[in-house]
């Protein structure tokens, strides 16, 4: 393997437990066909969304990287693409017989380069289906990163968990060097270029430290949010180790631990089915897995569903109905209040027509827009001066009632 295809991989940042990134630098460094194994133009077919029971189950597994080279899957690594999971997501989400997604993963993680945009997709289409990760053996750094943005989380028993953080590797060669006789003389337009070349200095490490810490960051407010969260909470757990199922399970990380119940009961099944069944012990186990995850994630959709509809009502004590009617249409409480502001205009200029005062709400912030728009009427009436003019001295003059009106308006 050429020796600029390892430089630049170790130059990447990475999301990725560390040992299984030096076993996979070192099987590339192995193989046989030298520098011509990089210029080989192998065209791959696109890998084929699966869907089983009206679930699509995409695999996350092997070393992630933000696209996959064709000559590393003709040489049979084991490797995703996060540009494939973001398009097999994306696919997931609009075919119609597809009712929930599930991410089976099994991967150490890998780069940080294109993570964000697959946990992004993840994230963005947990609000349209429900989607489940089932981790199998492992979930870490940047397979966790995506695993977090699903609803739900289920893994077995001894599954490892989280190794979040973000790292980046360079070496110092100078010592060697010096004793083999070899000086290196960079010659760079910055404190910053070639960094490695030759002895790596405290700003140098300064400077990629803030990288990676600007990186660890997003990482961790990833996570926040897709467990729901604080970041604070995830920070504490950021330290770059792995925990196993349960441990992973107290601290937040998962939802559900699921347990092997021996081979008894997988024989069971066996027992049962038609000779002519061709399906395998391992299929059975692994649907039973599946449908646990799902049933799970179904549970979360529902309360997050029954948490929306009370922060509705709460928003709106005094018109329940409007409350339903929004809820049924699939807004947001802050979606609901903008539309609240139109409704409230709507029955102050009714009102007015008739003589009546402006109608009071119970929600602060669509009151607060009424009242606002009542007072700068009147004291544009009172004082003979135009509504543009009394709304500006209004605002002046009551401040409190004038942030309430912009909120109302979603300003």
């Amino acid at each position: 393997m050429p020796e600029t295809v390892i430089t630049e991989m170790q130059n990447h940042k990475w999301a990725m437990e560390p040992n299984a990134l030096q076993v996979f630098l070192e099987k590339m460094s192995k193989i046989s066909a030298g520098s011509l194994v990089t210029t080989i133009a192998v065209d791959l077919p696109k890998k084929k969304l699966q869907v089983v029971g009206g679930t699509a189950r995409i695999n996350i597994s092997g070393v992630l990287l933000k696209s996959v080279p064709g000559w590393m899957r003709l040489w049979g690594y084991d490797v995703t693409g996060y540009d494939e999971i973001t398009e097999q997501i994306a696919e997931a989400v609009a075919e119609k017989t597809v009712t929930a997604i599930e991410l089976a993963v099994s991967s150490p993680g890998g780069m940080v380069a294109g993570v964000e945009g697959a946990a992004s997709a993840i994230y963005n289409a947990r609000s349209i289906k429900p989607v489940t990760a089932v981790v199998e053996d492992l979930a870490a750094s940047g397979a966790y990163w995506l695993a977090s943005q699903a609803q739900t989380i289920s893994a077995g028993r001894t599954a490892e968990i989280g190794s979040i953080g973000v790292y980046s590797v360079y070496i110092d060669w100078t010592g060697y060097e010096e004793k083999a006789g070899i000086k290196i003389i960079v010659i760079r337009s910055g404190e910053h270029k070639a960094m490695g070349w030759d002895k790596i200095t405290e700003s140098q490490i300064s400077a990629v430290q803030e990288i990676i810490d600007g990186l660890a960051d997003q990482f961790v407010t990833a996570v926040a949010g897709g467990r729901d969260m604080s970041k604070d909470e995830i920070g504490k757990l950021a330290t770059g180790r792995l925990w196993l199922a349960e441990a992973a399970r107290d601290a937040g990380l998962i939802d559900t631990v699921t347990v092997n119940e021996g081979n008894n009961n997988i024989n069971q099944g066996v027992k049962v089915m038609d000779t002519q069944d061709t399906t395998s012990v391992a299929a059975i186990a692994d649907e039973s897995k599946h449908n646990e995850a799902l049933a799970a994630a179904k549970k979360q959709v529902s309360a997050d569903e029954k948490k929306r509809l009370a922060d509705l009502k709460s928003a709106f004590p005094k018109d329940l109905a409007f409350a339903v009617e929004q809820f049924e249409a699939g807004a947001s409480v802050t979606e609901a209040k903008a539309a609240f502001a139109d409704v409230l205009q709507k029955r102050l200029d009714e009102k007015e027509g008739q003589g009546v005062e402006p109608l009071q709400s119970g929600d602060s912030a669509s009151s607060g827009g009424v009242n606002f728009i009542a007072l700068g009427k009147q004291m544009a009436k009172e004082q003979k001066i135009p509504l543009g003019q009394a709304y500006k001295l209004l605002a002046k003059e009551q401040p409190d009632l004038h942030a309430a009106y912009k909120q109302s308006l979603g300003l």
